[in-house]
């Protein structure tokens, strides 16, 4: 989709309502067969989400980055110098490192070359900013997919054994 023909809805799922931090960039997925769709969170799984949020401790998104990308986190100058806290949704205590960046191949110089990438996604929603890894939305499937998929998924009979 272009950005040229976004337009912003408010997005809503039960009580809440969220907003994802990068708009049409992380709001659309792209499915092969269907074409983009729209990456929404059920009401269950966004309350999921922002009560565990709730309790989390915040942190200086940028504290959290150096962290995630192996820096000490002790760039206090920086961090008083870009404010703004954020809640970091992970249930399982894992390492930043671990949820937040992952490895990707990209090309320098005509060249393969392995370089960390941020993985997640960042919403505001009932006053917090959070970031939602990837990992946790694969793992606990957070964000719907292509629901056309979905559907031809459902309407399909069984194989046969």
């Amino acid at each position: 989709m272009s950005p040229l023909q976004y337009f912003r809805l408010p997005l809503t799922a039960g009580d809440y309502s969220y907003e994802y931090l990068l708009g049409s960039f992380a709001e659309f997925g792209h499915c092969e067969e269907h074409g983009d769709f729209a990456r929404i969170y059920t009401p269950e799984k966004l309350e999921k989400v922002i009560t565990w949020c709730r309790a989390a401790e915040p942190i200086n998104w940028i504290k959290a980055t150096d962290l995630a990308y192996g820096k000490p986190g002790d760039n206090i100058e920086a961090y008083e110098r870009q404010p703004g806290d954020v809640r970091i949704y992970n249930p399982e205590g894992l390492g930043l490192s671990e949820i937040l960046v992952t490895d990707k191949e990209m090309l320098i110089d005509g060249k393969a070359a392995n370089v960390k990438s941020l993985s997640f996604d960042s919403i505001s929603s009932c006053g917090l900013n959070i970031y939602i890894p990837y990992y946790y939305q694969f793992t606990e499937e957070l964000v719907q997919g292509c629901t056309k998929c979905k559907k031809v998924e459902k309407s399909e009979p069984p194989p046969n054994m």
